[in-house]
């Protein structure tokens, strides 16, 4: 469940989206968390994204798929960051671990132990580096 702006809603609401037509084409699958760090006053919403093999993440897709859920929601579902990645965390079953990576992107820290039901483990730390997105991209003068 997400919180952003007091509005709460599910992430199944933002997967009937980024992962049907047309995006399913070049999308494999999405992942959408929340991050509240400590002294955050809102929450907010983080799309990673995964492509399709030999399909490339662009700023474009980006823009398209905020663009689709604004459309097909509402603003406030629309994520503050859609950002590419090479993997999510998922199970042995197949399913997202949305809460894993909700937990490393609002501590910036990997849990001490994960559990052995994580079938890629290695691709968490990966997701540290979004804790404190908005000062990497301030020095790269990308904000």
């Amino acid at each position: 469940m997400l919180n952003p702006q007091g509005i709460r809603f599910g992430t199944t609401e933002v997967y009937s989206i980024t992962e049907s037509a047309p995006f399913n084409n070049v999308i494999s699958t999405t992942l959408c968390i929340g991050r509240r760090r400590p002294g955050d006053f809102d929450e907010e919403v983080f799309l990673f994204v995964v492509m399709q093999p030999g399909q490339q993440f662009t700023p474009l897709l980006a823009l398209e798929l905020k663009d689709a859920i604004r459309k097909g929601l509402s603003s406030k579902h629309v994520p503050r960051f859609v950002i590419g990645v090479d993997e999510i965390p998922m199970t042995v079953n197949g399913k997202k671990i949305e809460t894993l990576v909700k937990q490393v992107v609002s501590s910036g820290k990997l849990p001490r132990v994960i559990s052995s039901t994580v079938a890629n483990p290695g691709c968490l730390k990966d997701f540290t580096r979004y804790y404190d997105i908005e000062s990497s991209k301030e020095r790269k003068g990308k904000l």
